[in-house]
């Protein structure tokens, strides 16, 4: 059994704390030891040299992630990383990740997928938010018969910013032509192109809802 020693920086001590409590969580059933001093972190791994070494780049990462996810950029957005956001979700069903990018710009913020990240103004918290009511939502429409997929795609999104039954919502749609119900099978399907669907879900939550939390 061999050790390594992790020493990480923040800028106070209650961010160092804050990080603690994260990482103690991601490193739940590992044979670590965990000190805060200050405004600094120690991080001992023991496992064997290769297995010690992986864990150590492991850390690194988680490291480096939350403080992308925490502390915003010169051009004021945060990083989130996807694997986190994922691993940090409660999910009901698997879901198209650039879904919650689509979301996050209907509520109003700065949002766009760059590598393995989703940058926005939005702070982890509410991105985490969004993507377990998405989730819950999306998987409502998928028990459902007679959607498409981008149909039912779209849907999961409206009610995810809208905040509606998923009956209700169906029928505003269709009204407002954003959705072809084919009278003779039951069958749902865009009438126009996802991009324009999307663009008119703010008018949608305008008239019946509010996209607002």
């Amino acid at each position: 059994m061999k050790a390594k020693y992790l020493v990480f920086s923040f800028r106070n001590s209650n961010e160092a704390i804050r990080f603690v409590e994260y990482i103690q969580r991601r490193l739940h059933g590992e044979n670590v030891n965990i000190a805060v001093k200050g405004n600094k972190v120690k991080v001992i791994l023991f496992r064997g040299q290769q297995d010690l070494d992986i864990l150590a780049s492991i850390v690194k990462k988680e490291y480096k992630d939350w403080i992308l996810s925490t502390r915003k950029n010169v051009n004021g957005l945060y990083r989130h990383s996807i694997a986190r956001l994922l691993r940090s979700a409660v999910l009901e069903t698997s879901i198209p990740i650039n879904s919650i990018v689509d979301i996050l710009k209907l509520k109003g913020f700065e949002a766009r997928i760059r590598e393995e990240y989703i940058e926005t103004t939005a702070d982890f918290d509410q991105v985490l938010k969004i993507t377990e009511l998405f989730s819950k939502n999306y998987k409502r429409v998928l028990e459902l018969t007679g959607y498409t997929p981008m149909a039912r795609r779209v849907v999961a999104i409206a009610m995810t910013v809208c905040e509606m039954d998923v009956t209700l919502l169906t029928e505003k749609l269709i009204k407002n032509g954003i959705i072809f119900l084919d009278s003779n099978s039951g069958r749902k399907s865009l009438k126009m192109s996802y991009k324009e669907a999307i663009s008119k879900i703010v008018e949608l939550c305008e008239e019946y809802g509010d996209k607002n939390y």
